[in-house]
């Protein structure tokens, strides 16, 4: 975990790597995963392995929004805003 924020009742799995990134309460990144320079909102999974965003140098922000599940091995690219829909998830 380097330059980051993280709230209350964050889990992070071993080996899971958090860099310049914003994480909300009730959070769980399960091992393997890795999250640069991302704001994820309250109550997000991150599955195992699963790549969030990209280096600060890049520029863009990724957003994951409350209540998302971001898949086992999934990779949520740089910039991306991932939130729910009315009636389901993305």
């Amino acid at each position: 975990i380097k330059n980051s924020l993280l709230s209350s009742n964050v889990k992070v799995g071993k080996g899971a790597v958090i860099i310049d990134s914003v994480i909300m309460s009730d959070v769980v990144i399960e091992e393997g995963a890795v999250i640069k320079y991302s704001i994820l909102d309250e109550s997000v999974k991150v599955g195992e392995n699963a790549k969030v965003g990209d280096e600060k140098a890049c520029g863009k922000i990724t957003v994951i929004g409350r209540d998302m599940k971001i898949e086992a091995g999934a990779v949520v690219e740089a910039g991306a805003m991932v939130e729910s829909t009315e009636g389901g998830e993305k």
